[in-house]
């Protein structure tokens, strides 16, 4: 019984890819004694505990197929699933000798570019996987692709010469979409090159067709001596994957109906300016907004209107502040601005009036006009403040606001700790250690 090595390494590295293992491994057994085996990174036993299932041949089984990688319940069921799947398409690649007892692959003669395979059930297997294969020879020159990696691009048949096809038919970026990915990265040439495993994650825009993000593995595929005679490239689209799992960290540090930093981010931002302060100088002010009359609104109009002054609020502070402030939604009408690089007291009562001015008109919804102030309570820390205690004291100082447009007295003198009217609001200002 015989697989050829240049169809399972390509299956492999694909599994590896689509599951986000750490290694794939075929074993092929006689007697219970490992008789032939291929395998892509890590292997069983190397790290965590492997996914293994039957490698079964006319329903028996001559062998077991395993992934490592760090799996929890459900990843490792469906790491099986898939895997069982896989073995299923593979088993009819095999040819030759009865089950169990596994033949030795017949070398090709030293030197001799890697062929793709003719055998029909090979070449069905590698058609009908769900990620694009390309192999090329030593000299770069494409062998063969999937029909996978031509859907991709449009192309039909098999391109001559691999750095002329690469440079004029695609555009290769990092996955932020705008750093260039140099060509001589690519795992494809680093495989080549360095007859060794490459792997990277890139944007592949083809001239003329949408883009797609690919996760890529590259194996060298050498001859009987050892000696790299060209290499194959497996290609998993993990477009979707990549945009789900930032809708979730976006959900898990967003405001879901401002789009506004939540408290959770707010934290991490918060901590990012008072440690740039304590390296380069400088102050930061807190500034802790609650929006006057917002209640009523809810009451009278309902919790549509009410969120449609949220949402129209938080854009006005957002063009309240600089470039690089952060503006958050801790929690029903209160929101949170962080505001870097501020040195004095005087620096942070102007940003303060500037928000109280951003809800000096009324907000119009679809249920009407509603006149909604807002009162903001500032705190102004340096190096030695922390942002617990900012948040607290600019919390403290908004509340202190409140309190005195219900019980109005004679102004305090400026930045005593005390609040100063404005004509939508109001803003006080607190001064912690520094």
């Amino acid at each position: 019984m015989q697989l050829a090595e240049d169809v399972v390494r390509p299956v492999l590295a694909a599994v590896v890819a689509m599951a986000d293992a750490e290694g794939a491994r075929l074993d092929l057994l006689d007697g219970g004694a490992v008789r032939w085996t291929c395998a892509v990174g890590a292997a069983p036993g190397d790290t965590g505990a492997p996914v293994s299932v039957p490698f079964l041949v006319d329903g028996v089984a001559v062998g077991s197929l395993s992934v490592v990688g760090s799996f929890d319940g459900p990843a490792r069921s469906r790491a099986a699933a898939g895997l069982r799947r896989v073995a299923a398409a593979l088993s009819g690649a095999v040819v030759g000798g009865p089950p169990g007892r596994p033949a030795e692959a017949q070398p090709a003669p030293r030197g001799t570019a890697p062929q793709w395979p003719a055998n029909p059930f090979d070449v069905a297997v590698l058609e009908s996987l769900p990620v694009g294969v390309i192999a090329v020879d030593l000299a770069g020159r494409v062998v063969r692709s999937n029909r996978q990696s031509q859907l991709w691009d449009g192309r039909v048949g098999v391109a001559a010469d691999l750095s002329e096809d690469l440079a004029g038919r695609y555009q290769f970026f990092r996955p932020d979409g705008v750093t260039p990915f140099p060509l001589a990265e690519l795992p494809l040439l680093r495989a080549l090159a360095s007859g060794a495993e490459a792997r990277a994650e890139l944007l592949m825009r083809p001239r003329g067709q949408q883009e797609v993000l690919v996760d890529c593995v590259s194996l060298p595929v050498r001859d009987a001596d050892g000696a790299v005679v060209g290499a194959v490239l497996s290609m998993v689209d993990v477009s979707e994957r990549r945009a789900m799992e930032q809708q979730l960290r976006a959900a898990a540090l967003n405001d879901g109906l401002t789009g506004l930093p939540n408290r959770r981010l707010l934290a991490d931002r918060l901590d990012h300016a008072l440690l740039a302060a304590r390296r380069g100088g400088g102050g930061v002010a807190v500034l802790y907004c609650d929006l006057d009359g917002f209640k009523a609104v809810n009451d009278v109009h309902g919790h549509e209107a009410g969120d449609e002054v949220l949402v129209e609020a938080a854009e006005r502070l957002t063009r309240s502040v600089r470039p690089g402030d952060t503006v958050a939604r801790v929690g029903g009408d209160e929101f949170v601005l962080v505001c870097p690089g501020v040195l004095d007291e005087r620096d942070a009562q102007t940003i303060a009036r500037r928000v109280t001015g951003s809800m000096a008109q009324p907000v119009r919804t679809t249920s009407g006009e509603h006149v909604v102030g807002i009162s903001v309570g500032v705190a102004l820390g340096g190096a030695r403040a922390d942002a617990r205690s900012l948040l607290q004291e600019a919390d403290e100082s908004m509340y202190r606001v409140k309190r005195s447009r219900r019980c109005p007295g004679p102004p305090p003198e400026r930045g005593a700790g005390e609040p100063t009217g404005q004509s939508s609001g109001s803003s006080g200002l607190t001064t912690p250690a520094r």
